[in-house]
């Protein structure tokens, strides 16, 4: 027996309730190479929940590269072509983005998506509130509460920044154009918004605090791609716009990608409790996917009323009272300004970081550092596993 087929067979053992299918799809969203968590009873209830046996049956044969057609996956699977064709469509399509559907022109071309991030936000942003979307939210949640997000950021990523209110920082002759969101949006003429997928997962559980749902924003071309899957509507640069002044009031902090502009990119707003990336810094302590800031507040303590507004405000809680004095802890800052913007005396002003790095000008020089750091704690996964199989 091989090592995989060694592999596969323990696991059946160890999760009896999954089948074949289940079990393979479980190792690839497990890979470490995908940012995936460890194979866990949560995960092995997630898996369970995304494919029934008979899509799980199909979907196992799929890959993240080159997307296959069902005739491929007709001939694997021993089923009449017809009977795939359907199953394929039904994942991409009903449940939103399983499977990335490469071509919609015949013949249709499938590929699976990791779990975060891929499909954990696909899923989820249309805001679908039916029992199966309840239930997935529920179940990544339980997922993401292993704390696997600190094994996937042991080694820093940066793989989002986050934006200063601009009002923080409109007189500051160091801000860089990719600090102002509203050059973001100018910038492009082509924006899709749709439903904030980690509150969608976590308002379920009362998570939600009312606050807006419709912010996350995507620009340029994969704006385009989300509207034509009807995944995101189409909006324009004064909605847009508002959409995020109304979300910076109701205390959310906005990030995008780590790069300076270049398109596509996308435009989250986000709070503490239910933002996945904010989660790793103030439930795990990891703040590895987070780049740092280009701006930190600084207080002014001779006009500072101690009205403990920054305090409420603050998203991460780098703003604390210890016996009746103000702590500013720097380690869990974002720099996304909400402090300084709340201040009713504007003893909190946003100053500039000394050598500060500016983010990657394109994809390609991001990737290129994203791959630096991801490589040595992938490596240390493997070695530690020893038992990775790829596909």
């Amino acid at each position: 027996m091989s090592k995989t087929e060694n592999s596969l067979a323990r696991l059946k053992a160890e999760y009896p309730e999954l089948t074949a299918g289940h079990i393979r799809l479980m190792k690839f969203y497990s890979n470490p190479a995908l940012a995936g968590p460890r194979i866990s009873p949560e995960l092995a209830a997630l898996v369970r929940h995304l494919f029934t046996d008979e899509e799980a049956e199909v979907a196992q044969h799929l890959q993240i590269g080159r997307g296959r057609d069902a005739s491929y996956v007709s001939q694997h699977v021993h089923r009449p072509l017809e009977e795939v064709e359907k199953i394929l469509a039904r994942l991409a399509d009903e449940k939103r983005a399983l499977l990335a559907l490469e071509s919609a022109h015949k013949p249709r071309t499938y590929r699976l998506l990791p779990l975060m991030p891929g499909t954990f936000e696909l899923v989820l942003m249309e805001g679908k509130e039916d029992k199966w979307h309840k239930e997935f939210g529920r179940l990544y949640d339980a997922v993401y509460n292993t704390g696997y997000i600190k094994e996937v950021l042991a080694v820093p990523v940066s793989f989002a920044r986050f934006i200063p209110v601009e009002e923080t920082i409109n007189a500051t002759p160091m801000a860089i154009p990719s600090d102002r969101l509203t050059e973001m949006i100018m910038s492009t003429k082509s924006l899709a918004l749709g439903t904030c997928v980690c509150r969608q997962a976590r308002n379920w559980e009362g998570h939600d605090k009312d606050l807006p749902r419709e912010t996350c924003l995507t620009l340029g071309s994969l704006a385009e791609f989300m509207i034509t899957r009807g995944i995101m509507r189409r909006t324009d640069q004064s909605e847009a716009l508002e959409i995020k002044r109304r979300a910076n009031e109701a205390g959310l902090a906005t990030l995008s990608i780590n790069v300076n502009f270049d398109n596509p990119n996308f435009s989250c707003s986000c709070c503490g409790d239910c933002c996945v990336a904010l989660r790793s810094i103030t439930q795990f302590n990891t703040p590895g996917i987070v780049a740092p800031p280009h701006f930190l507040p600084s207080r002014e303590e001779k006009t500072c009323t101690q009205c403990q507004k920054c305090i409420r405000r603050c998203p991460l809680k780098a703003h604390v009272l210890s016996d009746k004095k103000w702590i500013f802890k720097k380690e869990r800052c974002i720099g996304c300004g909400l402090c300084a913007s709340t201040c009713p005396t504007k003893s909190m002003t946003m100053q500039p970081v000394k050598n500060y790095r500016r983010p990657p000008a394109d994809y390609l020089r991001f990737g290129l550092n994203l791959g630096r750091n991801i490589f040595p704690g992938y490596l240390k996964h493997v070695l530690r596993e020893k038992k990775l199989t790829f596909r």
